[in-house]
């Protein structure tokens, strides 16, 4: 991956694979494709009308010339409209960009509106959670359950399906009646979910006792950390959480957990990251959504984009609750990171951030 680079305007980083806009005229282009489409379906017709004239060699070559010229009109307006869409999505993004390179964005009018009705509706609050390996647990099955929900809707039913007939050829009795096969199947294909998710309860046991063999030092130190992540300030969005105390940064991203002295955060940030889903391929077509996911960046260092950087997913309001209340006198909300890039549909939980809000512009 490239590495970010400093705009010559504002405070703000920008990396991108997406290309920007480049206005072309496909109006044209689109009525010859039309015109083809309408010329193959002509084709097909007047070989099927005038069938007994042409004769069945040259019956059969018309309806394959018709059926071609459709091909062609379909496959080269897919690509036209995938173009267009480009260009309206990147549209978006260059204004987007625009008003994160001018280091405004937290400050427009709209946007400071909607600050404030967030605020009055979603005061912050401690988390109140009697167990941190309980919570933490919890999190890492929602993460999992939506990562791999096509394993436990589609796969696992199948399998256990094929082992419950199994079951019933070699274990149980021939002349079992049709309710008991039934009861058999439903039984298995039940017990397969449960020891699905029991196998993932029992991974999701590992995330604290997994953080805390790589960060030995703070062995002493357990009950003060289970303490601080109980009574704690908590921002939560879905899976992910970072959980504030006075003397510890609680963070987990549903993959990795965090746990950072207060005083030890230099910097505090806000990173953007836009994903173009596609249902195809990531080089284009088939488009699903364009999400923008802002992350809270607490960083050991002056530099925000510092490589022990800790990125959690939140919803923007959130970020710069955060910000606010917490780190006022370190954080710089006019250096937003933003980067964009392109992903497969079924490779980005896109559920996890379906209720975050979409980029603001004033009116």
């Amino acid at each position: 991956m490239m590495p970010f680079r400093k705009h010559s305007k504002g405070n703000s980083y920008m990396y991108s694979n997406v290309p920007p806009p480049r206005p072309k005229k496909e109006f044209s282009k689109i009525i010859i494709y039309v015109l083809l489409f309408a010329a193959g379906i002509g084709v097909i017709i007047f070989s099927i009308i005038f069938d007994d004239l042409l004769g069945k060699s040259a019956e059969r070559f018309t309806f394959f010339i018709g059926a071609f010229l459709m091909v062609i009109g379909i496959t080269s307006g897919i690509s036209i409209s995938d173009k267009i869409t480009d260009r309206n999505l990147n549209k978006t993004a260059q204004s987007f960009e625009d008003l994160v390179r001018s280091g405004k964005y937290f400050s427009g009018k709209t946007w400071l509106r909607k600050y404030q009705d967030f605020s009055a509706n979603h005061p912050v609050r401690r988390l109140f959670m009697p167990y941190l390996v309980l919570d933490l647990s919890f999190r890492y099955i929602k993460k999992r359950l939506v990562k791999y929900f096509f394993v436990y809707i589609f796969l696992i039913p199948p399998v256990f399906f094929v082992i419950s007939v199994q079951i019933m050829r070699f274990l149980l009795p021939e002349n079992l009646s049709s309710g008991a096969q039934t009861w058999t199947m439903i039984l298995t294909v039940t017990a397969g979910e449960f020891l699905g998710i029991a196998l993932l309860w029992l991974l999701s046991l590992r995330v604290f006792p997994g953080w805390l063999a790589r960060n030995p030092e703070y062995r002493k130190r357990i009950r003060e950390i289970r303490e601080s992540y109980k009574n704690g300030y908590a921002f939560t969005n879905f899976y992910s959480c970072a959980v504030i105390s006075d003397s510890f940064v609680h963070a987990y991203n549903g993959i990795d957990f965090y746990t950072v002295p207060r005083n030890m955060i230099k910097k505090v940030g806000c990173y953007v990251e836009r994903v173009v889903t596609f249902q195809r391929r990531k080089s284009g077509g088939g488009y699903h959504e364009d999400k923008y996911i802002f992350h809270i960046v607490f960083s050991m260092s002056d530099d925000i984009m510092y490589k022990n950087s800790i990125r959690i997913p939140l919803d923007q309001f959130q970020v710069k609750m955060i910000m606010d209340v917490f780190f006022p006198n370190i954080s710089d909300p006019e250096n937003i990171v933003y980067e964009s890039h392109r992903k497969n549909l079924f490779d980005f939980e896109i559920d996890a951030v379906r209720k975050n809000s979409r980029p603001i512009f004033d009116d």
